[in-house]
């Protein structure tokens, strides 16, 4: 029997191939200012939660939707990402309120971050339709549209934040180096040193050198366990935005909007799929599955988190 990953990238491509068939609008690679939400492509029901529960799938499964939707991007932001994106924000939830399912140091026990990241998720909730009291306000109605500007810089700060947390051996939440290491960069070694003389030594200010010992010092020396989905995630982006490889998108992406060089939207909801992955990956693997079944069983029992709680997202589309 297929995974539910596996049955989730057989809808996908086949939602793929129905969008572009049916739909005028140019792929995301041809247009790469261009971003399209919940539009009505006839192809609603090859959508994957259309068709299967999140709830029931595996870590492995969750881990892999990061790059299973980001291939969606191909064509539309719709309730698949909304589903993976709430479900994710939900069990970070249930992780900051658990206090015997985390380490008090870890990522789940930062109310700033975790406060941050809800932020982000809830703008990108905001949406306007018939049936949404935001369509009867203008002021909401054009900040649902240009959610994807708002959410530019959050998003990157949110990844930033998130990855000195994961990498909390090596430098801390301000980027400032405390333990010696080395990573490689094009092939070049780059070392850091919190006694170094240099300044640049004792600071990590780029986010692809946050990557680079993440994957390269975390993952193999701290974590001993390989970050599910992360390889695919990178090849799905490069697909994307042609010509460009992984750490130069973030990188640039980040740059070039902070400084003011350029304002994009697109890049956000790839940048969610990654924040999302790396923020599973602080899970253990053999734990998610009984910390995914007590968060849908709180939500069974308590009707004032159902009230509360923006998984499932309340959408119409």
């Amino acid at each position: 029997m297929k995974k539910n990953y596996e049955q989730s990238e057989d809808l996908l491509n086949k939602y793929i191939d129905c969008w572009q068939n049916k739909t005028s609008y140019r792929l995301l690679s041809h247009r790469p200012s261009s971003i399209y939400e919940s539009n009505d492509s006839e192809c609603e029901a090859l959508q994957i939660f259309r068709s299967l529960n999140i709830g029931s799938f595996s870590y492995e499964d969750i881990c892999n939707l990061s790059w299973l939707l980001t291939r969606e991007l191909q064509t539309q932001i719709n309730r698949d990402h909304f589903f993976f994106w709430t479900w994710v924000q939900s069990i970070a939830f249930y992780m900051n309120i658990r206090f015997d399912l985390r380490d008090p140091k870890s990522v789940f026990a930062d109310f700033d971050w975790i406060d941050s990241f809800n932020s982000l998720v809830n703008v990108l909730l905001i949406k306007w339709n018939s049936n949404s009291s935001v369509f009867n306000d203008p002021i909401l109605q054009n900040l649902s549209i240009q959610k994807y500007l708002i959410a530019g810089p959050l998003s990157y700060a949110v990844l930033e934040g998130l990855l000195r947390r994961k990498n909390s051996s090596y430098v801390d939440t301000t980027g400032q180096v405390i333990n010696q290491f080395s990573i490689q960069i094009n092939g070049k070694t780059i070392s850091f040193d919190p006694n170094a003389k240099r300044r640049t030594s004792k600071q990590v200010n780029q986010l692809k050198y946050q990557m680079a010992i993440l994957e390269q010092n975390t993952i193999p020396i701290n974590r001993k366990r390989t970050c599910i989905g992360l390889d695919k995630l990178k090849i799905e982006i490069e697909k994307i935005f042609i010509n460009t490889v992984f750490e130069d998108f973030i990188s640039e992406g980040r740059n070039t909007l902070l400084h003011g060089n350029q304002y994009w939207q697109n890049k956000v909801p790839i940048i969610m799929n990654l924040i999302c992955l790396m923020l599973i990956d602080e899970i253990e693997p053999s734990k998610y599955s009984n910390i995914a079944t007590g968060f849908i069983t709180m939500m069974d029992r308590s009707s004032h988190h159902k009230r509360d709680f923006y998984y499932p997202p309340s959408i119409n589309i």
